[in-house]
């Protein structure tokens, strides 16, 4: 079988977002399997015009890469986009895949659906977020990180700077084309429900299956032992991933028996970077800085909990599943896909949502209550491998194209 690979953006490091980095792993254990998987992704290039398409090899990993600055000419060009669409006219052209799997059509187009259905191929769309639903980067939080209940068409105009009616279509035509693809999938139960609630998709075509994960560098690993609890923060340093939180409940405990580690790279998102740093903190708070992914295990023996604050609902989030790969409980956020991986009080806390002493009073139970982190440590629930999704995946692309007419 040949795969094509549809994803917002890949290339490691200036990618390695969960998204980004299963993508690559999936495609990874396709091949292994012996078959030929291809990515097309954009990436942003300021020397570079918009629409430009290029040809790649990411360490054995063939790609298409077209350019895409974040520029749109209407509000309609963030959903729909001709000139994206055009691209990959010539990018089917060029792979000729036997099926396309998309994982995130950010800076593309949901045009590609019908393009792909017009050719009789056969599509797969694994569900990482909420854009489909949400116009505002598909997070549903409304202006001031405030978490959103749902789609509402004057709150949608507001949050993305459009007409009520302008909302209106966008939904109708994602309905439309979301109604021609074969199959969706959602690695948490949080996320197909709410896809199903908002009556885009139906019951019967969203299947929930997990990520799989990368487990070989975890295997065997040693946990580094140290005399003060470990507190870490692992990923993108973003307002919406909540990471001030964490600041806050550290001033908020001032106890010297704890080390709070921050890692992430703060030029991502150099704005808010900028104000993490010049936050008032104690002196038992570190920012680490960025890591490369290879070395998330060893990172990650170095801590005694994770901490997972995000603001918006998340889905699947991969710092959870990698910390307990390294045998680490999780104190999160107590809603969306974050709640349902971590179950309180069996593999990790729970706090409320966007409240700083919330999370200080969970980071204290582990500090007053004696063998909570031991019994946490042993409650924390097997992760999916990569190879076994890989196989599962193999067999759902078999089963749409033996289908008649394929």
């Amino acid at each position: 079988m040949r795969i094509l690979y549809v994803v917002h953006q890949f290339l490691p490091p200036r990618h390695v977002a969960g998204t980004e980095i299963y993508t690559m792993r999936l495609a990874r254990a396709i091949q292994a399997r012996g078959h030929e998987a291809i990515l097309f992704f954009t990436e942003s290039h300021a020397d570079r015009e918009q629409y430009g398409l290029s040809r790649g090899d990411f360490e054995g990993l063939p790609f298409l890469e077209a350019v895409h600055n974040y520029r749109y000419p209407t509000f309609r060009h963030t959903w729909l986009d001709e000139r994206m669409e055009a691209i990959f006219e010539e990018v089917l052209g060029l792979v000729r895949p036997d099926l396309v799997h998309f994982q995130h059509l950010h800076l593309h187009s949901l045009g590609y659906i019908d393009i792909a259905h017009a050719r009789r191929l056969p599509m797969v769309y694994t569900l990482h977020e909420y854009l489909l639903m949400c116009p505002r980067g598909g997070q549903l939080l409304r202006p001031g990180l405030v978490p959103c209940p749902g789609p509402e068409e004057t709150e949608c105009a507001r949050c993305a700077d459009a007409s009520e009616e302008e909302i209106r279509e966008r939904r109708r035509g994602i309905r439309e084309r979301l109604e021609r693809v074969d199959l969706f999938l959602s690695p948490s139960a949080f996320l197909r429900d709410r896809f199903i609630a908002e009556g885009l998709i139906s019951p019967e075509r969203i299947l929930h299956s997990d990520n799989g994960f990368f487990t070989e560098p975890f295997a065997g690993l040693e946990r580094v032992p140290s005399p003060r609890l470990r507190v870490g923060y692992v990923g993108t340093l973003a307002d919406y991933k909540g990471v001030h939180l964490l600041v806050d409940a550290a001033r908020v405990l001032q106890r010297p028996d704890v080390a709070f580690r921050i890692h992430g790279d703060p030029e991502i998102f150099p704005d808010y970077s900028q104000r993490l740093l010049a936050m008032d903190r104690p002196a038992n708070l570190t920012f680490e800085g960025p890591f490369r992914n290879d070395e998330a295990a060893g990172v990650l023996a170095g801590l005694d909990v994770l901490v997972v604050p995000s603001l918006w609902f998340e889905n699947s989030p991969l710092t959870i599943h990698e910390a307990y790969l390294a045998g680490m409980p999780v104190v999160a956020a107590g809603h969306g896909g974050m709640a349902e991986l971590v179950a309180e009080g069996v593999s990790g806390l729970h706090f409320p949502p966007g409240d700083a002493r919330g999370l200080a009073a969970a980071l204290r139970r582990l500090l007053e209550e004696p063998g909570l982190l031991e019994r946490l440590r042993r409650g924390i629930p097997p992760v999916k491998e990569i190879a076994r999704d890989a196989a599962d995946m193999e067999e759902r692309y078999r089963r749409l194209l033996a289908r008649p007419g394929q």
